[in-house]
């Protein structure tokens, strides 16, 4: 009996301990790049920057030095790259590939 309340107490306080550096790190960091949560992705974000979606992307791609990587739902396959670069015959390489 014993041991299952200091399991609970365990689990309790990795719970607050990552729930404090959760906050900690939000607090500290850039408010523009999301964060990568578990399970949802980088979701979240997109959802509080629902309202302003164009501006947000925009500082995203301007900290980001004009690439990101979007982090979607895990099992989802939704991980995007976003970027303003090209590489040189993209337009030939996308061709290639929708023919396949």
């Amino acid at each position: 009996m014993a041991f299952l309340i200091y399991l609970v107490l365990l689990i309790l306080f990795f719970i607050l301990v990552s729930i404090l550096s959760t906050i900690y790190t939000h607090k500290t960091l850039s408010h523009v790049i999301p964060s990568n949560w578990p399970i949802l992705g980088m979701i979240p974000g997109v959802l509080v920057n629902a309202h302003r979606i164009h501006d947000s992307t925009t500082e995203l791609l301007i900290l980001s030095r004009g690439t990101f990587m979007w982090k979607g739902p895990w099992f989802a396959n939704m991980d995007m790259l976003r970027s303003l670069r090209h590489p040189p015959h993209s337009k030939q390489k996308l061709q290639q590939l929708s023919k396949r």
